[in-house]
């Protein structure tokens, strides 16, 4: 019984993580609520340069909501609005350019770009996005996902942010510190667009961009005690719009290289790796023993 019952639980805990998957391709936006989202979905030129295409909002348990509709193709691009949401067709360039403004709290949630065909299932173009509005000045403190790490003063920290280097590979990157009240200082900015490598320091910030790899490194050098905060990697579109990369940063104060043993103690338990290992570990010398 008590083997069956680390099976199951083993079982559990694997399902959760498949489960958790799909969440991990959308592309997530945070904007203040009158601000505009602009959203670039690359096509096949040769399979869709013709097709009609559209921007659908994704409802729970409910069909997709077609919100604007390219005209019929002409080979040549064309633009068409409806509302607040705009779709520009650029066939040559293989790109479908969305475009809502004025966003509204009520506008959270999750979105597509989509090769529309109907009655036949639309095909979708690039990953969903996945956009928060908020009121005021929380934009930039809205939920997301954050990453603790050790404040060592005297050391550096390197982050790796991952990003996707179909859309963002020539976009500029920056690192940001994030207020209290969800104000955003920019630290440091790239400023060039190199295929290969693009390099920006601004004092201990230095900001290393690889495309090739749509990878962007993060350093802080000589780590204060004033650096305790809350830090996010973006994409840089404007002062006014940014695209959060990864999760956020938060650096918390440690007394040297030593930890709380309790502290320690909860990192290891909530790790899924070691939890995985564990529970095998259980279950292979039950199956020995028996």
């Amino acid at each position: 019984m008590r083997t069956a019952g680390l099976w199951g639980l083993l079982w559990t805990l694997l399902v959760s993580e498949l489960g958790a998957a799909p969440e991990d391709n959308e592309e997530k936006y945070v904007l203040e609520a009158g601000q505009n989202l602009t959203v670039s979905c690359p096509f096949n030129i040769w399979k869709y340069a013709s097709s009609q295409k559209a921007w659908q909002r994704l409802e729970p348990g409910q069909e997709p909501l077609t919100l604007v509709v390219t005209d019929r193709p002409s080979g040549k691009p064309s633009t068409v609005r409806v509302g607040r949401y705009e779709l520009e067709d650029d066939p040559d360039e293989a790109m479908l350019s969305v475009r809502m403004t004025q966003l509204q709290v009520a506008d959270s949630g999750l979105y597509r770009c989509v090769i529309y065909h109907p009655p036949k299932d639309p095909v979708v173009l690039f990953h969903p996005v996945r956009l928060l509005v908020t009121q005021g000045s929380q934009a930039a403190g809205g939920e997301q996902e954050e990453e603790q790490k050790c404040l060592v003063e005297g050391d550096n920290l390197t982050v790796s942010c991952p990003y996707n280097i179909m859309q963002y590979a020539t976009s500029l990157k920056a690192w940001q510190r994030v207020g209290s009240r969800g104000s955003l200082e920019t630290l440091v900015r790239t400023e060039t667009r190199k295929e290969d490598h693009n390099r920006a320091q601004a004092g201990r910030y230095l900001l290393e961009d690889y495309p090739t790899q749509a990878i962007l490194r993060v350093t802080m050098t000589d780590l204060r005690r004033q650096d305790v905060g809350l830090y996010q990697c973006v994409i840089y579109l404007s002062s006014q719009q940014v695209v959060v990369l990864y999760h956020r940063i938060r650096l918390v104060q440690c007394q040297g290289l030593w930890m709380p043993a309790t502290v320690l103690a909860c990192g290891f338990i909530l790790n899924k790796g070691l939890v995985f290992t564990v529970l095998l570990i259980f279950l292979c010398r039950g199956q020995a023993a028996s």
